[in-house]
């Protein structure tokens, strides 16, 4: 009863407290510049409390539903080629104009991973036309390709620097559109889901159980393009 209660006076409290230290400042003239200053403090700190409560809290939450959300879906996935002996790493890569840019070219940007913890690329940004990922984003079909194939779409060399040393051995991509609004979708695509391995066995491992995998990032793409519209 105690957490019910406390969202509703918070909701009272700080707005309330918020106007009074407000009308202080009006109503009392003879106010030093200190007395201003600790009233100042106090309207930045409440207002502080407030978007913590109702802005960030709920965004960190919604950020770790959504990890969780993605990871359940993904499980199948890296099941399939566990199975096969081969450990597998998955994550998706979102297409965005950064404000450098001046909104005018198109990077990846990685807004969730799963296995990939230590690892050079698990924050990696890039050109989406760059990579087997920018083949798959450019036109829409998946990419299934082992590591001669990989080698012929090169990163960046100043990015490459920042990965050197790994090295893909397979890899598989999957175009996320952007999801319907209403009946109908834009076919505008949003990003790149991406399943890879360090491991020489995993080409032949995807490729086996290419059509139940394809299945299965398909699936995980339509949750991918509801979370990171």
């Amino acid at each position: 009863m105690a957490n019910a209660w406390f969202p509703s006076l918070r909701r009272i409290v700080i707005p309330t407290a918020t106007f009074a230290a407000g009308a202080a400042a009006k109503l009392i003239p003879n106010l030093t510049i200190w007395a201003y200053v600790g009233l100042g403090a106090l309207v930045f700190i409440l207002a502080s409390m407030e978007e913590i409560f109702t802005g960030i809290r709920p965004a960190a939450r919604l950020a770790a539903a959504s990890y969780a959300a993605m990871d359940a879906v993904s499980a199948p996935i890296l099941k399939i080629l566990q199975d096969g002996g081969v450990a597998g790493r998955m994550s998706m890569f979102r297409a965005v104009r950064p404000t450098r840019w001046l909104w005018i070219r198109r990077y990846f940007e990685i807004r969730w991973t799963c296995n990939m913890e230590n690892q050079p690329d698990s924050n990696i940004s890039f050109p989406a036309s760059c990579g087997v990922s920018g083949q798959c984003f450019d036109d829409g079909n998946l990419r299934l390709m082992e590591s001669s194939g990989i080698d012929k779409y090169p990163l960046p060399k100043r990015i490459a620097k920042k990965v050197k040393g790994l090295k893909l051995q397979a890899v598989f991509c999957v175009a996320v559109y952007e999801p319907a609004k209403g009946k109908k979708q834009s076919g505008k695509r949003i990003g790149v889901l991406n399943l890879d391995s360090r491991d020489p066995r995993a080409y032949a491992v995807i490729n086996g159980k290419r059509n139940e995998i394809n299945k299965q990032m398909e699936l995980l793409a339509g949750v991918a393009a509801l979370i990171y519209q």
